[in-house]
């Protein structure tokens, strides 16, 4: 029998580029895990950091479910490159509110990563990364596996390895350079002073009941101190990216989940290299 998620992309999604069978396994790993959606009556207004193929199921959703989707990034086109036709974006994009901008300012960046990282969250440190382990993957995913091992001066990597990028500075800014890309977070410092502080503003204004974080490989982190602080009890956060060292975005977000009581995960799945976790804020 067909899986329900081919058919889907079948149906529904047909309309998408799908360049390989990797992107469509990630895309799989979507329609499967926002399943819960639809039997989350209390989930109305979602807010996304970072559009893609996610914006497209939560559009498609929203038709159905009465969502209200806000989506912060800095291009429309982050989104409009995933359609096969632009005729279709109108059809595919109901009910998105694009927030042209940042989601942190360049100086709330900066402080981040500039101070010690004490906690993530509000779990300490060393708390976190005793709960990493089920977030350091690398059998799908290697390749920058012996470039970190290196780094470390370490032969496996393991949460007590990792101790390593937070005791040290230097090892923490051979980190962040490693993961540096053309087009990061800090490459786009001064790109636009008016349109920052989007996630503030917005989980300060609106009732948000999920947040999805899917932004970039730095901002997630202090992101993620202000939807911990902001979303309500019984609120949802979804996260992509959460195994290292294929990502450093949002591994260490995924970790101090696990060591937080006050939130539940709700699904984890790890049949993609990026993976993917939902939890829900019980306290």
């Amino acid at each position: 029998m067909e899986k329900i998620e081919n058919y889907i992309l079948k149906n529904y999604l047909s309309n998408l580029k799908i360049p390989d069978k990797r992107e469509e396994n990630v895309l799989i790993s979507y329609i499967r895990a926002f399943n819960f959606l639809v039997y989350e009556n209390d989930i109305t207004n979602i807010l996304e950091i970072g559009a893609g193929n996610s914006s497209i199921l939560f559009s498609l959703l929203s038709k159905r479910l009465n969502l209200e989707i806000d989506i912060i990034d800095m291009k429309k086109s982050s989104l409009l490159d995933k359609l096969k036709n632009k005729k279709h974006e109108k059809q595919l994009t109901v009910n998105l509110k694009f927030n042209y901008g940042k989601s942190i300012s360049d100086e709330q960046l900066n402080k981040y990563y500039s101070n010690q990282i004490k906690k993530i969250g509000s779990v300490e440190i060393n708390k976190v990364l005793e709960n990493s382990d089920l977030f350091l993957d690398y059998n799908q995913d290697n390749r920058k596996l012996n470039d970190v091992l290196k780094l470390l001066g370490e032969n496996e990597l393991n949460s007590s390895t990792i101790n390593k990028i937070f005791n040290n500075e230097k090892f923490k800014s051979n980190i962040l350079n490693l993961y540096s890309t053309p087009l990061n977070e800090f490459t786009f410092q001064n790109h636009d002073k008016k349109n920052v502080n989007l996630l503030e503003k917005i989980m300060g204004t609106k009732n948000i009941d999920l947040v999805y974080l899917d932004g970039g490989e730095f901002s997630s982190l202090p992101e993620w101190d202000i939807v911990n602080k902001n979303i309500k009890q019984g609120g949802i956060v979804v996260l992509h990216d959460i195994f290292f060292p294929k990502s450093f975005k949002n591994f260490l977000v995924a970790s101090s989940i696990k060591a937080d009581s006050n939130w539940d995960i709700i699904h984890f799945d790890n049949t993609t290299p990026q993976g993917i976790l939902i939890a829900k804020k019980v306290n």
